[in-house]
């Protein structure tokens, strides 16, 4: 079976973007986006913003992680079956 590119965006993009709700809430349920300043400056940015930007951080961490994984799992499987293959062609 032919994965598409459709196929494999689907697969990666909604799980991600699932994660990256969780994880928004459980982080900004723990830490104020005010008080996460660097070095101590007040940064001119409303907490939706905060929101939003950690948001699509934490959605393109987990779509990296989880398109990683897939990658990984699916050359796993190409060199099992070329073993197979070459396993039963001896």
């Amino acid at each position: 079976m032919q994965v598409t590119l459709k196929h494999w965006a689907i697969a990666v993009l909604w799980p991600s973007f699932a994660l990256a709700a969780v994880a928004t809430g459980l982080f900004f349920s723990i830490f104020d986006p005010q008080q996460l300043l660097p070095f101590d400056r007040p940064v001119p940015i409303n907490r939706l913003a905060a929101y939003s930007i950690g948001f699509f951080a934490f959605w393109l961490y987990s779509a990296l992680s989880i398109a990683v994984g897939m990658y990984l799992v699916m050359l796993n499987t190409q060199s099992e079956t070329r073993a197979a293959t070459r396993h039963d062609d001896e």
